[in-house]
Parts: structure tokens; C-alpha cells; sequence
């Protein structure tokens, strides 16, 4: 049999056991609204720069510089610019059979290259709507190659790929609609 009231004991005493059970789950109480704030506010996505240890891979923001202007010195010392839209077109240079594998985590594109003679640099340009492009480089002669980490790119869906060689101060360009799946 339990006892609910004591003889003896004053009300001051029997009535602290309420008092920290309320001011115990008072504590609890905020304990776990404070946790629910903290991981609510901060719901935005880690930025992981995953090329961080490959040399050859150039963030965004280093290709959104590189590509806006490269300078070179001419023979009378002063400074020019440009950019690869002054680049002219090769007639002798042509970019064909562009294709796309995905296999193991990895995004496969190759393309061929006609009319070369000697190595170029291939860029391999995938863009999107309301993503960040993904943009990948190859030195080549005849046939292009990159592989790219999946997690690279920001949506699944339709992307435009566009491929480059360039090859003493000429180019070609090839560009076709690809799934990333």
C-alpha cells in the first residue's frame, strides 16, 4: 500500500518534489527546442571543394577569371587581352563523335578530333539552367577524354556539352544536348 499523505512532515517538504519535477521538464523543454532551432537554421548544404587535392581541376570562380581575359606581353612591352571568343575558328580542325557514359560514380565524354597534327588542349563544358557549369580540361592529339566525379554536378536532368581544341591559337567546337542521370 502506498502512502499519498505523510503524518508529520510540513507542506513545505511535500510539495518540493512537484516543483523540480516541473522545473525538470521546464529544462527539457528547452533543451529540445534549442536542438530543433539549431538544426533547423542551419539547413543550407556544405560547400566541399572535392578537387581541393587535384591541381588540374579549377574551381568556377578560377575559370570565370581565367576565361574573362589572359594576358600577354607583345614585343613592344605593352599588355593586350583577350578571351577565348577571339580565338578564330580553324578550318582545318574539326570536334566529332561526341560521347557520354556514366559508370561507377563517374561521368565518361570523349570526342574525336580531326585534322590535328600535333596536341591540343580539349575543354569539356557542361551547363545548365540554374546550375553551376562543370568544367574539365585534356591535353590531346586526335582523341579526347575526361572523367568527372558525379557528385560534381549540382541536378540530374538535361545538360548542354560543349567541347573545345584548341590548338595553336585556332579552335573547334562541338556541342551536344547529354543526360546526367
Amino acid at each position: 500500500m502506498t502512502k499519498k499523505f505523510e503524518l508529520g512532515k510540513s507542506t513545505k517538504e511535500r510539495s518540493k518534489k512537484p516543483i523540480l519535477l516541473l522545473i525538470g521538464l521546464v529544462i527539457a523543454l528547452l533543451a529540445a527546442v534549442s536542438v530543433y532551432w539549431f538544426a533547423i537554421r542551419d539547413t543550407s548544404p556544405a560547400v566541399v571543394d572535392g578537387n581541393a587535392t587535384d591541381p588540374t581541376i579549377n574551381s568556377s570562380k578560377e575559370l570565370s577569371s581565367n576565361e574573362s581575359s589572359t594576358k600577354s606581353s607583345s614585343a613592344s612591352g605593352t599588355e593586350s587581352t583577350s578571351n577565348s571568343e577571339d580565338i578564330p575558328v580553324s578550318t582545318a580542325l574539326a570536334v566529332t563523335g561526341i560521347k557520354l557514359s556514366q559508370e561507377s560514380g563517374f561521368v565518361n565524354a570523349s570526342a574525336q578530333i580531326s585534322g590535328s597534327t600535333q596536341a591540343g588542349t580539349c575543354v569539356f563544358s557542361f551547363t545548365a539552367t540554374d546550375s553551376r557549369p562543370v568544367v574539365k580540361e585534356a591535353s590531346a592529339t586526335s582523341d579526347c577524354s575526361i572523367k568527372i566525379a558525379e557528385v560534381e554536378f549540382d541536378k540530374i536532368g538535361e545538360w548542354n556539352l560543349s567541347v573545345t581544341f584548341y590548338q595553336q591559337n585556332t579552335k573547334a567546337t562541338a556541342e551536344q544536348k547529354v543526360t546526367i542521370n
